[in-house]
């Protein structure tokens, strides 16, 4: 009993680290939809989270960005090893403005919430 308290503090903790980072952190899965997003990405979109999961992560991309968003993705997926590109990101009832996004592959299915999608890019968001 006490060592299922300490692991659900200790996940709460990990919880609020998580949310509270000073960069944005979203996982987008290998179909473009996002599948986790912390407070501070939410923040940085102007979008609530229950809003923003299971959206397609391009929604929020400039439009004139949505090509370079997609080789960011592909050579990821390619070089298997985190890629890093600026990118103008939307914000709602805002001008788009620029991040710095740095993904990350990741090539696990064990995480998958649907098994047929076996990949995620973990995206981290300054500005």
């Amino acid at each position: 009993r006490r060592a299922q308290i300490a692991l659900e503090a200790s996940r709460a903790s990990y919880a609020d680290l998580y949310d509270h980072a000073p960069a944005g952190y979203l996982t987008v899965r290998a179909d473009g939809l996002i599948s986790q997003a912390n407070l501070t990405a939410t923040g940085l979109l102007g979008v609530l989270r229950d809003k923003l999961l299971l959206r397609p992560m391009s929604h929020y991309i400039a439009h004139d960005h949505q090509d370079a968003y997609y080789q960011l993705r592909q050579q990821a997926l390619a070089a298997h090893e985190t890629q890093t590109l600026e990118l103008r990101l939307l914000k709602a009832d805002m001008p788009p403005f620029w991040a710095h996004w740095m993904v990350t592959w990741e090539p696990d299915a064990a995480w998958a919430e649907d098994p047929g999608v076996a990949t995620r890019f973990i995206c981290e968001i300054g500005l």
